[in-house]
């Protein structure tokens, strides 16, 4: 109760524009085969995901519940207050509950810090489904009400929900803030489309919005950006490419021509652009600034994966223990997602997994990343490399780091499973 009362008045004052009804009734269905679903003023709880009890509830069933129940009461600003269009802004009601709903429980539950749980649930979710040449854009024209149940899945959800993180990390806080205030007032009682969106933003922030987000709504997949720096850090190369969990090899002309306008975000680096905005981009590092640790995507809000060479990463694995939760968290899921893709070597992700244990790493999420990964080494000659690396050993209660070899009869996996609180599966989620 504490979190839909809190929930709703975030939402009134983040939107400016209070709840509009006289009470919000909430009801729990055992066994409601929907998880969650909203209508203006009476939300549907499967009962798991609407009752606790104080003391006896784990921790993580309260942090799902927490996000359930934020997710849905934003659609009543998002989705019945303004509703989209057609079936084919889907993204517009699901992508937006889902980012809002985890900022509500930001708000509301700061110990928590969702944002590196955010990461592993609907980062980790869409980066996964996307990867696939079977995916979809965010955005996909839809010809009859029959098809929407295709696009009810963690591109419409996840990925929605992370390129409008992306957009918010761009823009800034409050300009973000400011464009949503314009859209909601400008449309409320009425339907609106992407294209609104857009124009709310852009006057709030005097950029062309439209032209930055159109290629991650309308193309699918996301990009993989090459960092290579010279040996005394004067200058660094980006480039980018479609990212395919089939590996570079399996792209396609087509898909090896495509391109998207990345926001770096690259804090500290004055001289590296804001966006990436064609294939490649070399650009020269101010002396001021070459004994850092040039990281992008500062923050993880970015929709995309990163791989750094040999210098870069160097650099990097130095700078870990000065190194924000999220930020280690993206780095070693980008490391491993690379490495089991072909885009580089197994034994440099397996090297940064070894930089996190000698410095003592002790995050909960940034280890449940680590024993999530398979390890499958893809280019040639490294599976005989991998026989004789050194094992990073986990027990429950400790870190340690094991310098005895093992041999690898088969594909190496984590010494136990874990999820960190809240991950769920599309089935049976929130509507």
């Amino acid at each position: 109760m504490d979190t839909a009362v809190g929930s709703l008045s975030f939402f009134g004052e983040y939107f400016d524009n209070a709840y509009p009804l006289p009470k919000m009734d909430m009801v729990a269905v055992p066994d409601f085969s929907a998880g969650a679903m909203e209508n203006w003023g009476l939300v549907v709880y499967r009962a798991s995901l609407m009752l606790f009890e104080e003391g006896k509830t784990p921790i993580n069933a309260k942090q799902r519940i927490g996000y359930v129940v934020g997710h849905e009461l934003a659609h009543q600003w998002f989705g019945n207050l303004v509703t989209m269009q057609w079936w084919s802004q889907l993204w517009l009601n699901e992508g937006f509950a889902t980012w809002v709903g985890w900022r509500a429980m930001d708000h509301l539950y700061p110990e928590w810090k969702v944002w590196s749980q955010f990461l592993c649930n609907e980062q980790g979710m869409g980066l996964g489904l996307d990867s696939l040449r079977s995916s979809h854009p965010v955005e996909v024209p839809i010809e009859s009400a029959s098809q929407v149940n295709e696009i009810f899945d963690a591109i419409s959800y996840s990925k929605g929900s992370c390129v409008i993180r992306m957009l918010e990390s761009h823009l800034g806080e409050e300009t973000f803030r400011a464009g949503m205030r314009i859209y909601v007032a400008r449309h409320q009682y009425a339907n609106a489309g992407t294209t609104d969106l857009w124009a709310a933003l852009s006057e709030a922030s005097g950029e062309d919005v439209r032209g930055l987000m159109e290629c991650w709504t309308s193309q699918t997949g996301y990009p993989i950006l090459s960092v290579a720096s010279k040996d005394d850090g004067s200058s660094v190369v980006v480039s980018q490419r479609r990212y395919l969990a089939s590996g570079p090899d399996s792209l396609t002309p087509e898909e090896s021509g495509a391109t998207w306008k990345v926001p770096l975000r690259a804090e500290g680096f004055a001289t590296v652009p804001g966006v990436l905005d064609a294939a490649t981009g070399a650009f020269d590092v101010a002396a001021a600034d070459r004994e850092k640790p040039l990281k992008l995507n500062v923050g993880q809000s970015g929709f995309y994966r990163v791989v750094y060479d040999e210098n870069a990463r160097a650099r990097l694995m130095r700078a870990l223990p000065g190194m924000s939760e999220v930020d280690r968290v993206g780095l070693v899921s980008d490391a491993f997602a690379c490495g089991a893709a072909g885009y580089a070597k197994t034994t440099a992700a397996l090297e940064l997994a070894r930089a996190y244990a000698d410095a003592g790493e002790e995050s909960y999420v940034v280890w449940c990343v680590l024993t999530l990964v398979p390890i499958r080494p893809r280019r040639r000659g490294e599976r005989r490399s991998l026989r004789t690396f050194p094992v990073v050993s986990l027990r429950p209660g400790s870190l340690a780091f094991n310098p005895r070899p093992r041999r690898l009869s088969t594909p190496l996996r984590t010494p136990f499973n874990s999820t960190p609180t809240g991950t769920r599966s599309r089935a049976g989620s929130a509507g």
